[in-house]
């Protein structure tokens, strides 16, 4: 069974966004605190975290934030294997954060309302098959904010590390750079990666 990060990444909808449609994309105008505002706030904070996946927002909880910094334990799609990852956090991934932290928050909690907290996850095929629901009902909001926002294109969850990656490579010129906030094992992999949606 594929995980849905190789669905998303084999598909031709996983497109990422220009400069201009990501500055659309943030500046439509969504009702707070429903389904459709957190699902912008988890592809923004996806894409300011340097294409976090989304089987790791979804499991993020507050222990994984200290003195600015986001570290966590990375699922690795194809190998299973998970490796730990620690990014300085940037002030935009900082002020969505701030949305949904309060006083009464435990560090076992996870930090977005993605997963039911209630829900107890017997195995890992469990957690696996409850995100890959979720990551359908999201991709399904993200159309709905990208028709607001005038953007003609389908934007999939996955689209934020596209645009990560192609917005960053377009801005230092550095694809070790990139490569490494990715979390690709080989620089040869990032190449492939952005080889797959450049145009120019």
């Amino acid at each position: 069974m594929q995980s849905v990060e190789e669905l998303l990444r084999n598909s031709q909808w996983a497109q990422g966004l220009t400069e201009d449609e990501l500055e659309a994309f943030r500046a439509v105008v969504l009702p707070e605190g429903s389904l459709v505002w957190h699902t912008r706030n988890y592809w923004l904070f996806a894409y300011y975290g340097a294409g976090i996946r989304f089987s790791d927002v979804a499991t993020l909880q507050w222990k994984n934030i200290q003195n600015g910094r986001l570290s966590y334990v990375m699922r690795k799609t194809k190998s299973k294997v998970s490796t730990n990852h620690s990014i300085q956090l940037p002030k935009q991934a900082e002020e969505i954060l701030s949305l949904y932290r309060s006083n009464e928050a435990k560090p076992e909690d996870y930090i977005f309302p993605i997963l039911n907290a209630k829900r107890v996850y017997v195995t890992e095929d469990n957690i696996l098959r409850e995100i890959s629901r979720k990551n359908a009902l999201i991709n399904k909001y993200l159309k709905q904010i990208c028709f607001k926002a005038n953007i003609p294109k389908d934007v999939s969850f996955h689209s934020a590390r596209h645009t990560f990656a192609d917005l960053g490579r377009r801005k230092t010129k550095d694809v070790y750079a990139i490569s490494k906030l990715l979390r690709h094992s080989k620089i040869s992999m990032t190449e492939r990666y952005i080889s797959e949606f450049d145009t120019e």
